[in-house]
C-alpha cells in the first residue's frame, strides 16, 4: 500500500485547470469547527427531543 505524504495537486491542476483557493492549513481547520458545528447542533437536537418527551 502506497501512502502519500503530501498534497499533490499537480495532476488535477492539469487536467481540470484546478488551483486551490485555502491553504491546507486554514481547509483543516475549516472542516474542523465545521464538524464541530454539526456535532453541537446533534446535541443540541438530542437535548431538545429530551425535553420534548419529558412533556
Amino acid at each position: 500500500m502506497k501512502l502519500y505524504k503530501a498534497v499533490d495537486v499537480l495532476k488535477a491542476h492539469k487536467i481540470l485547470l484546478y488551483q486551490p483557493q485555502v491553504s491546507l492549513k486554514d481547509g483543516l481547520a475549516r472542516e474542523w469547527n465545521w464538524i464541530q458545528s454539526l456535532a453541537k447542533r446533534a446535541e443540541c437536537d438530542r437535548e431538545s427531543k429530551a425535553f420534548i418527551l419529558q412533556l
